[in-house]
């Protein structure tokens, strides 16, 4: 009997375990993971970020920023749902921060832009989303909304599907 609950429970293991890795094929490419040393897991990511949690995006408006290093990027707004850890910068209710490149018509010449970087995540209005948030310690970055930013990139946000 106990040699089945084992069996059962390696094999429940070794499937989610799969589906991880089936799912995000880039946690296998450590190149990929090179600026960050402490490498991919849950218990690093939970422990170098500031902000965790679980929400719906309302809301993503493209931004130029002229005196910023990069001109082109988007505020992302999300209505938290669940708070994991921190608090966000509006409330407990809402999370806003910055992401780089986006969509958007340029202020000056009227052209539409499709900027993209090459790690950050894209944001859809309405998708449920995990997001892990980290604060920039360095203030010649001059983030808005508190300097809230996706850690690790495309990494820090994880799409949430059937609950």
């Amino acid at each position: 009997m106990k040699a089945k609950r084992f069996t059962r429970l390696s094999v429940a293991v070794s499937l989610s375990m799969l589906t991880i890795l089936a799912l995000f094929p880039c946690l296998l490419d450590a190149s990929y993971l090179s600026g960050f040393s402490p490498g991919f897991n849950i218990r690093n990511i939970v422990k170098h970020t500031d902000l965790i949690v679980r929400g719906t995006v309302a809301d993503k408006q493209f931004v130029y920023r002229e005196d910023a290093a990069c001109q082109y990027t988007t505020d992302v707004t999300v209505n938290v749902t669940n708070r994991i850890k921190g608090v966000p910068n509006f409330g407990l209710i809402k999370v806003k921060f910055m992401v780089y490149g986006g969509e958007g018509v340029h202020p000056v010449t009227g052209q539409n832009l499709i900027v993209k970087s090459s790690d950050s995540p894209n944001f859809e209005i309405g998708e449920e989303i995990l997001l892990f948030l980290s604060k920039s310690k360095r203030a010649d970055q001059n983030i808005p909304h508190g300097g809230y930013y996706v850690f690790y990139g495309e990494l820090g946000k994880m799409k949430v599907e059937d609950n």
